[in-house]
C-alpha cells in the first residue's frame, strides 16, 4: 500500500492544534499505522490552496494526498485501507458530492434561484454520510448512496494521489483563500479528465460553512468569473472551458 499523507492547516500551535482541534485529537488515534504521516501547516495565514500546493510538489510519487480541514474528526482507523480502496475506483475521493449539480450551484449541495435564495439540491442528485457536530450533539446527515461518481465534492475531505496530479497539471487555484476553493479544484480536475467520487469513510465535521457571508460572496464572485453560467442551461456542463 501507497503512504497517505494527511495535509491540514490551522491557525493553532501545533501543541493546541494536537489538544484541541478535532483533526489533531483524532490524529492520534492513528499513530499505530505507519503508513500515515502529515504535513500540518501551524500558525498558518495562508489560504488553504497555497497550503495544499506545497504538499503536492513536495510529496513523494507514492504518496496519496489527504486534503482535510482541522475541524474534522476522523473515526475510522482503517483510514489507510479506506483511502486505498476509494482511489483503486475513483482518481479524487470525498465524502460528500453532486453528480449533476445546477447551472446556477453556489456549492455542492446548494443553488440560488432568481429571487437570491439559497436552496438545497434534490436529493436523487446527492451522494454521502457525514456527520455533524451541533449544539445539540452529533447528528448523521445521510445525503445520499455511497460510493458514487460525482461532478462536485465537499473540500472538508479529498485524496487524490500526488503523482496524477502533478502529471495531469492540476493545481488548487491561489485566488481563493478557502471559499470554492474546493469546486474549482473538482472543476480542473473534471476539465482533465480525473473520475470523481464519494467513497464511505466514518468522519464527523465541525461546521456547516458560512453560506452568505461577505467572503464568501467574493470568493462566489471570483468562481463564477472563471467558470460562467451557460446561458438557458438547467445542468451544468462540467467539462467546459473556465474563461481566464
Amino acid at each position: 500500500m501507497r503512504r497517505l499523507r494527511i495535509v491540514s492547516a490551522t491557525r493553532e500551535s501545533r501543541d493546541t492544534f494536537k489538544r484541541t482541534r478535532l483533526l489533531g485529537t483524532s490524529m492520534h488515534r492513528l499513530l499505530f499505522d505507519a503508513r500515515i504521516t502529515s504535513s500540518i501547516s501551524c500558525h498558518n495565514a495562508l489560504g488553504l490552496p497555497t497550503v495544499y500546493n506545497r504538499a503536492i510538489k513536495e510529496a513523494d510519487d507514492d504518496d496519496a494526498l489527504l486534503f482535510v480541514h482541522d475541524d474534522v474528526f476522523i473515526h475510522d482507523f482503517n483510514l489507510t485501507h479506506r483511502i486505498e480502496e476509494a482511489l483503486a475506483a475513483f482518481d479524487v475521493v470525498g465524502l460528500a458530492g453532486n453528480i449533476n449539480p445546477s447551472a446556477n450551484h453556489v456549492g455542492w449541495a446548494m443553488w440560488r434561484d432568481q429571487g437570491n435564495n439559497l436552496k438545497l439540491e434534490e436529493g436523487r442528485l446527492l451522494s454521502g454520510i457525514v456527520g455533524h457536530f451541533t449544539a445539540s450533539g452529533e447528528v448523521i446527515c445521510q445525503y445520499g448512496p455511497v460510493p458514487r461518481q460525482c461532478q462536485l465534492l465537499d473540500g472538508c475531505f479529498l485524496a487524490a494521489p500526488a503523482r496524477l496530479l502533478r502529471e495531469r497539471g492540476i493545481w488548487f487555484d491561489e485566488r481563493f483563500q478557502f471559499h470554492f476553493y474546493d469546486l474549482d479544484f473538482c472543476r480542473t480536475c473534471l476539465l482533465k479528465g480525473l473520475r470523481l467520487g464519494t467513497w464511505p469513510i466514518a468522519v464527523t465535521h465541525g461546521s456547516g460553512g458560512a453560506y452568505g457571508s461577505p467572503q464568501w460572496e467574493a470568493a462566489l464572485k471570483i468562481y463564477q468569473e472563471k467558470w460562467p453560467i451557460p446561458t438557458g442551461s438547467p445542468g451544468l456542463p462540467m467539462n467546459q472551458d473556465p474563461s481566464v
